[in-house]
């Protein structure tokens, strides 16, 4: 058994409340075109009924728009106008089974059955795809889609429906969304390009009008990845800015300092603020009402790293891992902690990193390169590893601008000097262009681990990948678009800007409540982009628990990365450390 927090464990979704997200997009007029989010699959449903909705993904591929609104109840307030807007469907088809359709690009057939709005609203044109409208309630307020989303008529989705100053930070022409960046120190040489992923989908959707008439204005504020700054940061954007949520918000030290005790000072529970689409490096994240990352978190990858390792023979294992930054202290404990559960004891030399954090026998924490008390070398620590180690399998558990000073002063992989077949390994941090060329040949046969699926080798023309890449590129020319961070922080802008559709079209219209209800009744949202589609619900925040692993290939010069068949490895335990 695992020592930790336990949190409550995955639910997978229903067929019932599955349903999708690039039609939701698409069908708010402006979106589709502006984030060209493209899903594994294209047929979309959004459930109504019992005052909640959700964004999700469903089963047929090449279906026409979406249906909403089923067994909702009928709305009071008017409704926007039905619009047309195009479906996701990447040649048309058959539009989804609720209310009036948007057309696929070459039309649709009608579905099944009419939605739900009130007895007083009429129905629109049934076939290729005429949006229903309502006199008194029934059509939804995003344009082409009727029935009304969470059992009644939201706001109308044009700047002269959309219900204006409807909260914190909105108004009828703008939403502020508030973030945290890290353009200096440590972190930034991994976390940095996450700006330039919420700067394109923003310009993206901006250029298109924005969400159902209003612009997003980006509130960024850099903390240099230091845990009081970050905190102070974002305690002055809910006060004095007036944000209307977080998104992304890179950085992770100072949104755990906020985050929910035992971790935090508990401030954004009390600020009731909504953090959308973070990067899971710490549990906080998971463990936090407030917070939705949509990343695999440091534990999984170390529990995943630690099992495939175990199943590929290894029985004797080390980590170097920096003992500077939380995630860090927190992925050696899980490393640690699965090693214990298969082997039946602790890796060689474990100390506590958060209460004694050593470098000794197979165990190693160092300081980081960046920082007040910084290293640029580590040869001693090096040496300690090296001369104990005889080690089948081991982790580096660092920051970029750390682990390429690691390598350069001696260090391994862990204690293990071969890494091929998976022997060294390391999570997302490692994943990107700067680290392979900072490391070079050192570093070839590296394995690196992500719940990303990134632009390389076969999944490179994979739509909604091939689309992540054209759309980073359009903003940026120097944009690395396999740093995992920059990927990661490109699905968090899509699901806050998909959560801000689906609720301006609740009741009340766009509410940081309504955001809350839409993103807890998320079920299935297959984005294309991440290893398993994503589900959260009140109470359970670990949408992603599963990671695939690549290796690093330098023999000479920097030849890429290869996808390891069969490497998909569901973690055992993600609710615990």
């Amino acid at each position: 058994m695992y020592p930790g927090p336990v949190m409550p464990r995955r639910v997978g979704p229903s067929a019932e409340s599955t349903l999708l997200t690039l039609a939701i997009l698409g069908l708010v007029v402006v979106l589709l075109s502006a984030i060209a989010f493209v899903p594994r699959n294209s047929s979309s449903s959004v459930r109504g009924g019992g005052g909640s909705a959700g964004l999700g993904s469903g089963s047929d591929g090449g279906d026409g728009s979406l249906a909403l609104g089923a067994d909702g109840q009928a709305g009071s307030g008017d409704a926007g106008a039905a619009g047309g807007g195009t479906a996701s469907g990447a040649s048309g088809g058959r539009a989804g089974s609720g209310t009036a359709r948007g057309a696929g690009s070459t039309g649709g057939a009608a579905g099944s059955r009419t939605g739900t709005g009130a007895s007083t609203g009429r129905t629109g044109t049934r076939g290729t795809g005429t949006g229903g409208t309502g006199a008194t309630g029934g059509a939804g307020g995003v344009g082409g889609v009727g029935g009304g989303v969470a059992g009644g008529a939201g706001a109308g989705c044009d700047a002269a429906h959309n219900g204006g100053s409807t909260d914190t930070g909105v108004s009828g022409t703008s939403i502020k969304v508030g973030a945290v960046t890290v353009d200096n120190g440590a972190g930034a040489t991994f976390l940095q390009p996450e700006d330039v992923a919420m700067k394109a989908v923003v310009a993206q959707v901006n250029n298109k009008g924005g969400i159902c008439g209003r612009r997003i204005e980006l509130d960024l504020h850099d903390s240099g990845w230091v845990a009081a700054t970050g905190a102070t940061d974002m305690e002055n954007m809910v006060q004095a800015d007036k944000v209307f949520v977080f998104a992304v918000n890179p950085d992770s030290e100072g949104l755990n300092a906020v985050s929910v005790a035992p971790y935090g000072s508990g401030k954004l529970d009390g600020w009731k603020v909504p953090v959308i689409g973070t990067d899971g490096l710490l549990f906080s994240q998971y463990a936090d009402p407030y917070i939705w990352p949509i990343a695999a978190s440091t534990s999984t990858a170390m529990h995943s790293i630690a099992q495939s390792q175990y199943q590929n023979g290894s029985r004797t294992f080390s980590i170097v891992y920096e003992q500077t930054y939380r995630f860090g202290r927190e992925g050696a404990n899980a490393y640690n902690n699965m090693v214990k559960a298969r082997t039946g004891s602790n890796i060689a030399g474990y100390s506590d990193p958060n209460t004694n954090p050593l470098c000794q026998q197979a165990f190693c924490g160092i300081q980081s390169s960046s920082g007040s008390s910084s290293q640029s070398t580590y040869g001693s620590q090096a040496n300690s590893i090296n001369t104990y180690c005889g080690c089948d399998a081991g982790v580096v558990l660092l920051e970029p601008a750390t682990a390429i000073n690691w390598f350069s002063s001696g260090g391994r992989f862990g204690g293990v000097k071969d890494p091929t077949g998976g022997k060294g390994a390391a999570p997302q941090p490692l994943f990107q262009r700067f680290f392979a060329d900072g490391c070079k040949t050192v570093c070839n046969s590296m394995r690196l681990w992500t719940g990303f699926i990134p632009h390389i080798g076969q999944f490179a023309s994979q739509p909604a990948v091939a689309q992540y890449a054209n759309t980073m590129g359009s903003y940026s020319s120097t944009v690395d678009v396999n740093n995992q961070f920059a990927e990661g922080a490109y699905v968090g802008m899509l699901l806050a800007m998909e959560a801000f559709a689906v609720a301006s079209a609740m009741p009340g219209g766009l509410t940081r409540s309504n955001v809350i209800s839409v993103l807890d009744n998320t079920k299935g949202w297959d984005n294309g982009l991440t290893v398993s589609p994503l589900s959260w619900s009140s109470g359970n925040h670990f949408a992603e628990t599963s990671v695939h692993a690549f290796d690093e290939l330098y023999p000479s010069s920097f030849g890429g990365w290869q996808y390891i068949q069969g490497s998909q490895t569901q973690d055992a335990a993600p609710g615990r450390i």
